[in-house]
């Protein structure tokens, strides 16, 4: 059980003297690395900078007090890191839930007991979250979901009580109020590694790791937004190896938080070990999982290896049989264990038996290399001395085929429809020479470098006193404290000079935009390709879907727990779904109301009041007004923009909004023909966005592979031409039709500008998102492709005019106008209709 007396001044480290100059060399690049993270606004969502901010001003304050209160202080950091980051309610919300779990934790009855009560408590807890969807849920899951576990399992075998400091320090960390997403903190190793060797160099050794944090989520940029291609672009066998391997490297992100979270701790003392272990050179299966997540597999080792090892081998199976079942013991859990992460982070529990599949095959692929390695070891072989280059390119081949197998299993995790459409595409590819030459070349040269690396650290490092880079970097073997502060400074100034616009000029037009670029957070092609449609399914079931390690974590809803989901319903027909009639909620706190005919609008009647002219609005999300409350969309400000000049005229207009998210160029022909001509309104507008060209084959495809009616005879005639068999996967007839775009598209407009036969005029307007997407394409071609429809045309690229994105959206990463762009677009809009008073002449009965 804690008790009151504390256990720093047994370590001799945490009273040893820190001198001012060493001091000031710590501060000096804590303050560089504050600065370089604000220039590039890196993890500005997980709000980075206020967190390097608040470790600053903490460590400052933190290394010159007396060893006795440094604990102290660092658990009142960390809980106005929480009261920082959740605001004052939502923290005392998180303090009564942490009061209840760690007042339980060490209660004075039986261990047992204990457990029990925990686990009542634990199941309030997540009935509390399945129901809630307040802020501090997730970084309270985060600080208890395991390290509950871990303390528990610790402390039962304690060699002495711990100080109630210790066990409000192990829990209360300071980086968790900025990453939800934490490592699995030993306990026993939190309190052994505290103050544990010379103050300077656990503070430097944080430095080292934050600067490699840093560094990762730099590159992390870097691959993302100009190496990663995306899913359209693949053409060639060349485009999918880059694919797989900038995909997996996207892992990075999750390690550089993760060295981030581990530095931090070392400047308040904790000298924990590395979290990762350059798990890009894993060189086998067991070696992969040793290295990725070294405080997870160590969890998982104490917890469930050992146990079922230990179990499965007194029951008569021996090692070798008992390493196995006991790795697979291990990645049942891991399975298991991941969807509990979820739940706490994401508030959704994933119980999918192709994740259960896939993690238990990746388990037997362990299993087996865990045996030969049982094996190899117990035969007890020397080392071979010298080195050999045949040795050195089979452990680089095997490195290489590593990193391909972990590559197509983070593929496939991340989204399973992805890596079926990368199979199918490359089943369908061409093979040409050009492309092996290229990609086999690149395999050689990886090769060719992993053999010299090799030599080079086999005559730069003895056998068997191998000094990691990293170690040397931070002081502890070849560098003195000052050669790693100076080895720290330099990059760190070097990458801030590179980043003012007088420096990076100097390279060239490329160079400059490619450094511009990366000081940016923006979205990536492929999130480019979906800006408007795709926002919901991203909100609802991306972050799900790439896994617990990779995607970002839901985003923070501004309002009550209303999302699009909420307010349709499904249809068996091509419109797929439809808003539900009568329907209202809010989102971000703005009034959603939709009426009896799922429009988002005001109550209409089908038949058209004599003397009034009707304008349909088509679109999605953006059209529909998501975001703003009723009386803020453009389609009300339109109308009584117009009904306001021609008050006088004895007209009345009434503007229809049939905007609805997620909706296609695909749907929205069909729902002019369905639902908007039965108003028979005499005009319709037809917005378009920069997904306009790359949406509806997925649709198409969708409907292709369920037998649903197309609709259309250019469309039926398009897919009558593929041969698609009963048999024909989704994921097949998606790659086949992704050729089919314009074709696609061509079908839909033609069919569109036979609205003329009923009298109904068509103006189709391009209508971007405001910010620089970096679209691989002009997405205003599908300008000129309505144009040769016979469709009128007008061009709103710039319809902000001279304001900023920022001031017309929601938010940076929320492309949906916000009040003062959705007053904008209606000013637009009224404009082009005065410019053009032909569209309006003309009444329809």
């Amino acid at each position: 059980m804690p008790h009151a007396a504390s256990a720093t001044v047994d370590r001799p480290f945490a009273a040893s003297h820190l001198s001012l100059r060493d001091y000031g060399l710590v501060l000096v690049q804590l303050v560089v690395l504050t600065v370089l993270v604000w220039q590039f606004h890196l993890e500005e969502k997980r709000h980075l900078l206020a967190g390097l901010a608040f470790a600053l001003g903490g460590f400052a304050i933190h290394a010159q007090l007396p060893a006795k209160l440094r604990r102290g202080w660092f658990v009142a950091l960390s809980l106005g890191a929480l009261v920082l980051v959740l605001g004052p309610l939502q923290a005392v919300y998180a303090l009564a839930v942490s009061a209840a779990l760690i007042g339980t934790a060490v209660l004075p009855i039986a261990f047992w007991l204990r457990v029990l009560v925990l686990l009542g408590l634990a199941a309030c807890c997540v009935w509390l979250r399945n129901n809630s969807e307040d802020m501090f849920w997730p970084i309270v899951g985060s600080m208890f979901m395991f390290r509950l576990l871990v303390y528990m399992h610790s402390v039962r075998r304690e060699r002495r009580p711990s100080t109630w400091l210790e066990t409000c320090s192990y829990f209360f960390l300071l980086p968790n109020a900025f990453f939800p997403l934490f490592p699995v903190v030993d306990y026993r190793t939190f309190q052994d590694t505290y103050y544990n060797e010379e103050r300077r160099q656990i503070y430097q050794t944080g430095i080292h790791w934050m600067v490699v944090g840093v560094g990762h989520l730099l590159l992390y940029r870097l691959l993302k937004y100009e190496l990663l291609p995306t899913p359209l672009e693949i053409r060639n066998y060349r485009d999918v190896v880059l694919f797989l391997a900038t995909n997996y490297a996207l892992y990075v992100r999750v390690s550089g938080h993760f060295h981030l979270i581990c530095g931090m701790l070392h400047l308040f003392g904790f000298n924990l070990p590395r979290t990762h272990d350059h798990y890009f050179f894993a060189s086998s299966f067991s070696d992969i999982w040793r290295r990725i997540n070294i405080y997870w597999k160590d969890f998982m080792l104490k917890t469930f290896f050992f146990p079922a090892f230990f179990r499965a081998r007194a029951w008569g199976g021996g090692d070798l049989p008992g390493v196995a079942v006991a790795v697979l013991w291990v990645f049942l859990w891991t399975w298991l264990a991941h969807s509990w992460q979820v739940f706490w982070l994401l508030g959704d529990f994933p119980f999918r038996m192709q994740d259960a599949a896939l993690w238990l095959g990746v388990g037997m692929l362990v299993a087996t290399n865990a045996m030969f390695d049982y094996r190899r070891a117990a035969a007890s072989r020397p080392q071979t001395v010298a080195f050999s280059f045949l040795r050195a390119t089979i452990h680089a081949l095997k490195v290489l085929g590593v990193f391909s197998c972990v590559s197509l299993f983070w593929a496939h995790w991340s989204n399973p429809e992805i890596l079926k459409m990368l199979l199918f595409s490359t089943y369908l590819m061409t093979v040409r020479v050009e492309d092996l030459v290229i990609v086999f070349g690149a395999v050689g040269l990886a090769i060719a470098i992993g053999v010299a690396v090799q030599y080079a650290r086999r005559q730069s490092v003895p056998l068997n006193d191998a000094k990691t880079i990293s170690t040397a970097l931070v002081g502890q073997g070849r560098l003195s404290f000052d050669q790693s502060v100076g080895l720290h400074l330099v990059p760190l100034i070097g990458v801030l000079l590179l980043s003012q616009p007088p420096v990076y000029d100097l390279f060239g037009k490329r160079a400059s935009t490619a450094i511009a670029g990366l000081q940016v957070d923006k979205m990536n092609r492929a999130e480019a390709l979906a800006i408007l449609d795709g926002y919901y399914e991203e909100l609802n079931d991306k972050s799900l879907q790439a896994g617990p390690f990779l995607g970002d974590p839901a985003p923070q809803r501004r309002g009550p727990a209303v999302d699009f989901g909420d307010m349709i319903q499904q249809r068996e027909d091509l419109l797929e779904h439809e808003l539900i009639p009568n329907w209202t909620g809010t989102w971000s706190n703005a009034t959603i109301t939709i009426n009896r005919w799922g429009m988002r609008d005001r109550d209409r009647a089908i038949a058209k009041p004599a003397g009034t002219r009707r304008i349909a609005l088509i679109g999605s999300s953006l059209v529909m007004g998501f975001g703003v409350g009723d009386e803020q969309t453009f389609s009300r400000l339109l109308e009584e923009q117009l009904n306001a000049d021609a008050g006088s005229q004895n007209r009345h207009y009434e503007v229809l909004n049939f905007g609805v998210g997620r909706y296609s160029p695909l749907h929205r022909r069909l729902q002019i023909e369905h639902k908007v001509i039965p108003f028979h309104p005499d005009l319709i507008v037809y917005f378009a966005h920069q997904d306009e060209l790359y949406t509806s084959a997925r649709r198409l495809a969708t409907a292709v592979y369920r037998g649903i009616k197309l609709e259309d005879v250019c469309l039926d005639h398009l897919v009558q031409n593929e041969g698609f068999t009963d048999s024909a996967s989704e994921a097949h007839i998606h790659t086949v039709m992704e050729r089919h775009h314009a074709e696609i598209l061509r079908c839909t407009y033609r069919r569109m500008a036979a609205c003329r036969v009923a009298g109904v005029q068509v103006l189709y307007v391009y209508l971007p998102a405001p910010g620089d997407h970096n679209l691989p394409f002009d997405p205003r071609i599908c300008l000129s492709m309505a144009a040769e429809a016979g469709i009128e045309t007008a061009d709103l690229s710039t319809w902000w005019g001279d304001r900023s994105p920022v001031e017309v959206l929601l938010g940076k990463a929320d492309y949906h106008p916000n009040a003062l762009g959705h007053r904008l677009l209606a000013e637009a809009l009224e404009e082009i209709l005065r410019q053009r008073p032909a569209l309006l002449q003309r009444t329809v009965d």
